[in-house]
């Protein structure tokens, strides 16, 4: 098998590599699902040629005129460039397609008077968020008071997170989401201690209903505050999640210096980390995974060591996707 992909061209390696780049796209934005046009796209591309918007029209795909192909093209471009980092670190490039380069998809303006735009594939070097803190081979003398995180997307995410996230876009609708959210959360406890003390409901309809709203009102709410505040929250004490799921809220725009004008995204993740001690002295790999400082009241994420979760604490920036020793 790796010999089979050896000898592919570097065309080939890129087509494979942005095929892939694309499902897991899909996988994350529902704008997505119908990909038929970006395949074709991709296959055209990797030609090696710079291909003009007139030849990616195609009538049974719907796209039948440059400007359609202009806004396909410009939301493929934008996720890939918006999502660059993330796609190189998931899809391991590297190790599966043999690229070195990011096959960054490029548009060449045409400026009018009836001159197409012109499209083609220019590889990029890119530091994935894993390789900014370098790894180490087993057995190397290494630096204790470091270590990098590698991202993986979750494959479930949450319903509430599902639901809440076109809300988490811009500072006023996250205001106008939150605010009525949490004063339900605060409001229904009362309303059935209140049902139940008139007697209107009893013990058991009580119980289920506490259990509902448990589900439905008060963990999201309080999840997505934590988020708010915190821009990270970790999601993987629901059934079915793996260790260290989390929710990222990360930017994707600054209109301006006010904080209040900056667009955001939900991202979930499932981190992990190499503990660079346990690593060193065990081979113990990926033995770092994401929890709260503290189990009441938390107040930040850190990554703690299965083999020595006391001693081998780390901190976790989720911008830079490293940490740093806490004691």
């Amino acid at each position: 098998m790796e010999e089979q992909k050896q000898a592919l061209s570097i065309a080939q390696k890129q087509n494979l590599y942005l095929l892939d780049c694309l499902d897991f796209l899909k996988d994350a934005d529902e704008t997505f699902k119908n990909s038929a046009f970006h395949e074709f796209a991709i296959q055209l591309l990797t030609t090696g040629q710079k291909i003009t918007s007139k030849q990616l029209i195609n009538d049974e795909l719907g796209i039948n005129d440059p400007r359609a192909v202009s806004r396909y093209m410009k939301r493929f471009i934008t996720k890939l460039e918006e999502n660059k980092a993330l796609l190189w670190q998931s899809i391991s490039p590297q190790k599966e397609h043999l690229l070195n380069r990011f096959p960054m998809i490029k548009v060449e303006q045409g400026g009018g008077n009836g001159i197409p735009n012109k499209y083609f594939i220019e590889p990029e070097d890119i530091i994935s968020k894993t390789q900014e803190v370098p790894l180490h081979e087993k057995n190397e003398v290494i630096n204790p008071i470091y270590i990098s995180y590698k991202a993986e997307k979750l494959k479930r995410t949450p319903w509430y997170i599902r639901v809440c996230s076109p809300f988490f876009e811009k500072y006023r609708s996250r205001l106008a989401f939150m605010l009525p959210l949490l004063l339900i959360a605060f409001l229904s406890p009362l309303a059935l201690i209140a049902l139940f003390t008139k007697g209107l409901i009893g013990m058991e309809l009580l119980i289920i209903a506490s259990v509902i709203e448990s589900y439905i009102l008060f963990i999201p709410a309080k999840k997505l505050s934590f988020l708010v505040k915190n821009k990270a929250v970790l999601i993987d004490e629901h059934i079915g999640q793996p260790l260290s799921a989390i929710c990222l809220s990360e930017i994707t725009k600054i209109h301006s210096s006010d904080n209040k004008d900056i667009e955001r995204k939900l991202t979930t993740l499932v981190i992990k980390g190499r503990c660079p001690i346990c690593y060193s002295h065990y081979g113990y790999d990926n033995s770092v995974i994401l929890e709260y400082d503290r189990i009441f009241f938390p107040k930040r994420v850190i990554g703690k060591c299965l083999h020595n979760p006391i001693e081998h604490q780390f901190s976790f920036d989720k911008d830079l996707m490293s940490g740093k020793k806490l004691n």
